[in-house]
């Protein structure tokens, strides 16, 4: 079983830019698959869809995939929605899980998927994740240097 790859786009990235960054990776991993692949996006709650998300998605994209629970993914899969409460009743793998705002009870949720080949992470605050850093030592995307302060 391959081993999966898990990052923090870490919270000194600029929030706007966080959920970009986050769909630029999983895009790189959908296209050396060479077949469909299903993203899931995993937010705490519905009505906190962020909108840093809205503005990577685009509005009409992000009423589907509220409305529906997931879209087309650039012609080659699917990203699929779930919050903590719908989580629990979703079953099957995803080949990349993204986690938006996550707490400690959602970083659980991801750790319990199988065969996922990336798990990328957007924190609030990196706080939140102490001890899920300690235990997989992911990759951290950080800002730029020159647009931190």
């Amino acid at each position: 079983m391959p081993k999966t790859k898990r990052y923090v786009i870490h919270a000194d990235v600029e929030e706007k830019k966080a959920p970009p960054i986050a769909f630029q990776l999983s895009e790189e991993f959908i296209r050396g698959a060479g077949e469909p692949q299903e993203v899931l996006l995993f937010i705490p709650q519905l009505g906190s869809f962020p909108d840093a998300l809205e503005e990577a998605l685009g509005k009409a994209a992000s009423r589907r995939l509220k409305e529906n629970g997931f879209v087309r993914f650039k012609d080659q899969g699917k990203l699929r929605l779930e919050t903590r409460r719908t989580f629990k009743k979703w079953k099957g793998p995803a080949n990349i899980v993204i986690g938006i705002y996550v707490t400690k009870e959602m970083l659980d949720q991801i750790d319990s998927t199988r065969n996922s080949k990336a798990v990328i992470i957007v924190p609030w605050h990196m706080d939140d994740l102490t001890g899920w850093v300690s235990k997989w030592n992911p990759e951290i995307i950080s800002g730029p240097k020159d647009e931190q302060s």
